[in-house]
């Protein structure tokens, strides 16, 4: 979704601003925590339950001990066992976990990329999404791979486990089978599925593994694969190995190295398994703050497992030369090397068959572009969206040069620099005539800023930019200096109109919107016009002329005597194209969209705070607007016509035929706002059947959109953001490190010290990926406002390499050795001591500077690395660190010596008894930061501002200039969303220029009315969807405030998730109660005529308790449970407490003797009914009364057992049925509420009555896995008598 990441900070900001759940615990961006291994709660294996329950009933008062009776009940069978008591059973499960297959979607990346070239001293990685990937099954059956190892004598803990998988790194050679090889596995015996044989020397897989079955791999030599038997020696096992997985159709991939390059890998010089069990050190998880990742939210976490090969490339070859990366399977390993039943120990094969679950293919080569080569030349070629400035130089040239044989050619050449200047494209355009010609041309994204309305020269004057166009032809511009057409504007009418048209829900819900809209208008213009009465009016007229008729029958009228008045000869007005009618017609209009764009609560409808609109086709409406102010509806080929603009460009003298296809490239570009108004224009022209002339109904739409844009988001006080400016990034460095950190950050102008960073607005609106090489950002902020654009690895995708220095013969030039380089990198463990970050996000600038004895005098070190000094903390033995004919590094050897450096390192005296760094065990965490490369940013930063920034709201075009803004923009440090568009607006030519004035044209805007007076007055007709609930937005009764006081201590939490509303089986769920602003508590809401559940009826009937999402936006919440508490009768009477409260129950006493509770429709929850307490509020009349509680819990897959609450329909609603629910009388007989009673025949005004009504309150608590409980309250009506239902019928 191309707005999801200014959801989620505009989520964030509301729950700022409404007192939000701490967030102490949370990463901060840029951050990320190390932890060795991540343990799944159960292993991959079979298990069953035994479920055993003991009941305890208490017999008498008198001696409660005595008579006390217990039951113990457990599942079994009707047999019984020795001991004659019935036989246990068990449910048993299994659970599963991938062993010869992964899944390719747990794969978040992997380095080098596939078909990419990188230096030999790489260490090959991949990365999972799932941290629990590594460790999903065990690695075999040693000891040492059977949990976690390396305790430490205080902790009960091991510091690392062993994973089941690793990373190997082949060259082809290594892993070509030939004939006879194949023959003595009996791998030329197996076909595949197409029933061709797996072998086929003719046509080997280039990356050296063979698909097929796991049951064909099972079935072959068995001294040639790996010993699965040894994991499956018992009964069930064996039975389950030999029926199920030796006849498994389901695929795997296997790989077949040499035996003797196996034990090179994974058995030291004794024969002992050091280097598989070294395997420990090379996964870790990394717990990563994603902010500023591609397509990321705000404040989202991620937990990434990263599995690091112990290889690296051939250090020996001095040309590039392939390498083959295999994820294999280390299940067993253990046991078909070492355990002397191993058919592979007696085996005469040469070759092994290893599971390969991934594998990929890189270029290993002498020397490679880094990330921060790669990031520096595309800064320095970096460039607004346009030609490269060569060409448009000679351009220029060429037109400062007098042609003596053309003289109108140095004209051509400055009209076409400044329009390549101004990003322009030629393409072929065909007149209306039918000639073939050409055209300016070009897309929403432009070099250099352009006014949002253009004015467009008519001969000596300039004609004014049309609000719309009924075919797009009128944003057509003809440029007379060189004859060409600019139609940039109208092709953006005609896509605009073409995407809406191939989108069939915004398309339909545009069609009903103005059907409705023209309906709800026509009636309301013609009962205007015609000065017709209300219904209510004349019914009213006619049953006077009745009763007076009777009186005259009678002989009892007193009344004047009047004649028949002869009709009146004027028409009735019906069409909606009357020139009379046309005034009123368009405000109608107005009136109706304003009035669908709103909430039922009156405010404007904006889509974040959860409320609903009136109109369900708004929502759709505003929703793909909104996308297209983000750019999502427009192709990539609109966005970008010229793909050159897109590629880095030759700097030499000669100019290749044809242009690099290298795609490094970064280029900078503005919004063309006219733009994306003409696009909007063209797309809600779509479905206009009623208005052929002028289309009132589009410009009312924008309108309404405008509001939208200029009202504050709940109470935060931010405004939507609009995309003003971005850039976009083209580089291998996009494809090497997909999740490449951003960061932008603004000026801000301070009393004190002039212009400084503005660490607490975020501009960033989208940052996302278009493709594996390209990533798209865009800003809600002019250019000029950026302070800096930073791009940085994410921790998780960070080279890991091993430095070495090959050692050359003077002989041969050939590499003859290679040696170890290794600088080990100091790391800490205090961070009091550890040297301080520059982080953009964090502000430092208030924080205490640290004493001389606090912190570490890091300065006098080289970044990250140790100093050559020559006391002992310093001097590292390297000479067993790599193996150059394995090309295998020794793990454990590097782990255990770096960290006994940095504890050596941590005791100096240079931290007075302080150490900065203790940790007695080597971990997968030390081992993984010191294989790690150096993490790099490039930083762009702008020149300070000269000037303050202008105020900017995003309008979209009606024919005047945009309103005002009615407020200030928010204060910056109102959280993480820009507050404010600053904007100056303007009128200038449509050629765009580097350089403007800021012209305030004179404010001409039409006042909105108030939606709240507005709706008031309308007929009941003219509010579509209004009539299944009480508007919120209706007008209060300005009779008093009528129902009883209010006194109790009933508050919702400030932000709850779900809402309650509780109504008979029989009757639809009751409109939400609409607020009094006059009263406080919402027990004095005025309430719909149905909204009440009868006592004395003739037979029990169902309650359902209709539980509803608030909103549908994604959320990081995840739902525990959901918890209802009904008040039940104590039978000793409710009395007021100390605040005047009456507690009313809703059913008669705690013994409840119903059919149950079940879900209405949403089987994701479970109901569960309980007898308890209330929860404490603070009130004797409701703490500690009985209750009867029904508790929802969600079926969910995750090893927690909750629900995340994301955008989709699991949680939507979770509405349960309570059977045979027997309702307790009223037991405050003085409660009264405010019952709505419609519209005032003669005022015109909403009305309501006071009624007697019991009023129950029924709590409903949220509980959450992440954050504290929230709960809200809904109020139940009772009245004392009897119902029917809707037709009629008795209860």
């Amino acid at each position: 979704m191309a707005r999801s990441l200014i959801r989620s900070k505009i989520a964030k900001a509301i729950r700022t601003a409404q007192g939000g759940a701490s967030e102490d615990d949370r990463l901060l961006p840029g951050h990320m925590r190390l932890y060795s291994y991540y343990k799944p709660s159960l292993a991959a294996t079979s298990y069953a339950i035994e479920v055993t329950q003991r009941i305890t009933a208490i017999g008498g008062d008198d001696d409660p001990k005595d008579n006390a009776q217990e039951l113990t009940v457990f599942n079994s069978t009707p047999g019984i066992d020795k001991d004659k008591t019935p036989v246990r059973v068990r449910q048993s499960f299994q659970v599963v976990a991938p062993q010869f297959s992964l899944d390719p979607k747990l794969i978040n990346t992997f380095y080098p990329p596939a078909g990419h070239q990188d230096e030999a001293h790489i260490l090959p990685h991949i990365v999972f999404n799932d941290p629990h990937v590594p460790w999903f099954r065990e690695a075999g059956l040693s000891n040492w791979m059977l949990g976690p190892i390396d305790k430490d004598p205080s902790e009960t803990l091991g510091h690392n486990l062993v994973p089941w998988l690793a990373l190997l790194v082949f060259q082809p050679d290594d892993l070509k089978l030939d004939s006879s090889a194949a023959n003595a596995m009996r791998l030329d015996t197996i076909k595949a599925k197409n029933g061709t044989y797996l072998y086929n020397s003719a046509k080997l897989p280039a990356n050296g593994a063979f698909d097929m079955s796991v049951g064909n791999y099972l079935s072959l030599d068995a001294g040639s694969r790996v010993w699965y038997e040894a994991g499956y020696t018992s009964p069930p096992d064996l039975d389950y190995f030999n029926k199920v997985l030796k006849s498994s159709p389901d695929s795997t991939s296997a790989i077949f190295p040499t035996k003797t390059q196996l034990k090179s890998l994974m058995l030291d010089q004794t024969g002992a398994l050091a280097p598989l069990e070294a395997q420990k050190l090379m996964a870790h998880v990394r717990h990563i703050n994603t902010v500023g990742f591609p397509d990321a939210g705000v404040e989202e976490e991620g937990f990434y497992s990263v599995v690091v090969s112990s290889m690296t490339g051939n250090q020996k070859e001095l040309t590039a030369s392939t390498h083959i990366v295999h994820l294999v399977s280390l299940e067993f390993l253990d046991s078909t090397l070492t355990d002397k039943s191993s058919p592979f120990l007696t085996s005469t094969t040469d070759r092994i068959g290893l599971v390969s679950l991934f594998s990929w293919t890189y270029q290993c080569i002498p020397d490679s572009i880094a990330f921060y080569d790669t990031m520096e030349a595309v800064a320095l070629q970096a460039q607004p969206l346009r030609p490269p400035v060569e060409t448009l130089k000679s351009l220029l040239q060429t037109s400062k040069t007098p042609n003596k044989v053309d003289p109108n050619a140095s004209v051509v050449a400055k009209t076409l620099y400044d329009r390549l200047s101004a990003g322009y494209t030629i393409a072929r355009w065909r007149t209306p005539t039918g000639e073939e010609s050409v055209a300016f041309n070009r897309g929403p994204l432009v070099p250099l800023g352009v006014d949002e309305v253009p004015m467009v020269a008519a001969g000596t004057k300039t004609r004014p930019w049309p609000a719309l166009s009924m075919t797009g032809k009128d944003y057509q511009v003809f440029d007379g200096s060189v004859g060409i057409m600019d139609v940039t504007y109208s092709s953006a009418w005609s896509l605009g109109k073409l995407m809406a048209i191939s989108n069939s829900s915004f398309n339909a819900a545009l069609m009903r919107f103005r059907s409705t809209i023209f309906q709800t208008a026509a009636s309301s213009t013609r009962v205007q016009v015609n000065g017709m009465q209300r219904a209510a009016t004349v019914l009213q007229h006619s049953l006077d002329a009745v009763r007076k008729a009777q009186d005259l029958a009678a002989g009892t009228f007193t009344g004047p005597v009047s004649r028949v008045n002869k009709p009146a000869q004027l028409g009735v007005t019906t069409s909606m194209r009357n020139p009379r009618v046309a005034s009123t017609f368009r405000d109608a209009i107005s009136t109706a969209v304003a009035a669908s764009a709103s909430t039922r609560a009156g405010t404007v409808f904006n889509g974040f705070d959860g409320a609903s609109s009136t109109n369900s086709d708004w929502e759709i409406i505003l929703n793909w607007i909104h996308d297209a102010m983000y750019l999502s509806a427009i192709p990539a080929h609109v966005l970008f016509p010229e793909p050159s603009h897109l590629q880095s460009h030759n700097t030499s003298a000669v100019m290749p035929d044809q242009p690099t296809a290298n795609p490094e490239a970064l280029r900078f570009f503005h919004i063309d706002h006219a733009w994306i108004d003409c696009f909007l224009d063209g797309a809600l022209s779509c479905a206009n059947h009623l208005e052929p002339d002028y289309d009132y109904t589009r410009l009312s739409i924008k309108a309404a959109y405008n509001d939208y844009l200029r009202t504050p988001i709940a109470s935060t006080g931010l405004i939507p953001p609009v995309p003003r400016y971005g850039f976009i990034l083209r580089s291998a460095v996009v494809k090497s490190t997909p999740d490449l950190r951003l960061t932008v950050t603004c000026y801000r102008q301070d009393s004190e010290k002039g212009w400084i960073e503005d660490l607490k607005r975020d501009p960033l609106v989208q940052h996302t990926k278009l493709d594996d090489f390209t990533i798209l950002s865009l800003v809600d902020c002019a250019p000029d406002e950026i302070f800096s654009i930073t791009f940085a690895q994410p921790p998780h995708q960070q080279r890991f390499s091993f430095p070495c220095n090959p050692v050359y013969s003077h002989t041969t030039g050939l590499v003859t050795q290679v040696k170890s380089d290794m600088k080990l990198k100091r790391l800490y463990t205090d961070p009091t001591q550890a040297p301080p970050v520059s982080d953009p996000y964090i502000d430092t600038s208030s924080a205490p500077p640290r004493s001389d004895a606090e912190k570490l005098q890091w300065e006098d070190f080289p970044a990250n690395t140790w100093l050559t000094r020559d006391d002992d903390s310093q001097s590292i033995d390297q000479a067993n660190f790599y193996n150059d004919n394995t090309r295998c590094i020794n793990a454990a050897l590097i782990a255990k010596t770096a960290n006994d450096k940095l504890n050596l390192w941590a005791q100096g005296s240079l931290f007075g008894g302080k150490p900065p760094y203790y940790d007695p065990i080597p971990s997968s965490c030390v081992m993984g930061l010191e294989l790690n490369d150096s993490s790099v940013q490039l930083t762009i930063k702008n020149p300070t501002p000269t000037a303050p920034f202008p105020s900017w709201t995003r309008q979209l075009w009606t024919g005047q200039p945009p309103a005002p803004s009615p407020r200030t923009p928010a204060d910056s440090s109102s959280g993480g969303v820009s507050s404010g568009n600053n904007r100056g607006s303007g009128f200038n030519a449509p050629v765009p220029h580097a350089t403007s004035a800021i012209v305030s044209p004179k404010s001409i805007s039409l006042p909105r009315q108030d939606v709240t007076t507005l709706l008031a007055r309308l007929p009941a007709r003219m509010l579509p969807h209004r009539s299944q609930a009480i508007p919120r937005s209706l007008a209060v009764a300005s009779r008093g405030r009528g129902p009883t006081p209010s006194s109790d201590p009933f508050t919702n939490s400030p932000e709850p998730m779900f809402e309650l509303l509780i109504h008979p089986d029989y009757r639809p769920p009751p409109p939400r109660p609409s607020h009094d602003p006059r009263n406080t508590g919402f027990t004095n809401d005025v309430y719909s005529p149905l909204d009440y559940l009868a006592t004395q009826t003739q037979s029990l009937y169902d309650l359902v308790f209709a539980v509803r999402r608030r909103g549908q936006l994604a959320t990081p919440l995840t739902l525990q449970s959901l918890t209802i508490e009904v008040p039940v009768s104590d039978g000793a009477g409710d009395k007021p407490d100390a605040r005047g409260y009456v507690r009313e129950p809703l059913l008669m006493d705690n013994n409840y003797a119903g059919s149950g509770a079940r879900m209405c429709s949403n089987q994701r929850f479970v109901p569960e009914l309980y007898r308890g307490v209330a929860s404490p509020i603070g009130s004797d009349q409701w703490d500690g009364k009985r209750i009867l509680g029904i508790r929802l819990v969600p079926r969910s897959g995750l090893a927690t057992g909750n629900l995340p609450l994301a955008a989709d329909a699991r949680a939507h609603e979770a509405s349960v049925r309570l059977g045979d629910a027997r309702l307790a009388p009223i037991a405050d007989t003085k409660a009264t509420v405010r019952v709505a009673q419609g519209i005032d025949p003669t005022t015109g005004k909403p009305w309501d009555k006071t009624l007697p009504r019991g009023r129950c309150l029924v709590r409903l608590t949220e509980h959450y896995g992440n954050r504290p409980d929230q709960y809200s309250w809904c109020v139940a009506l009772k009245i004392d008598g009897p119902d029917k239902d809707p037709l009629g019928n008795k209860i």
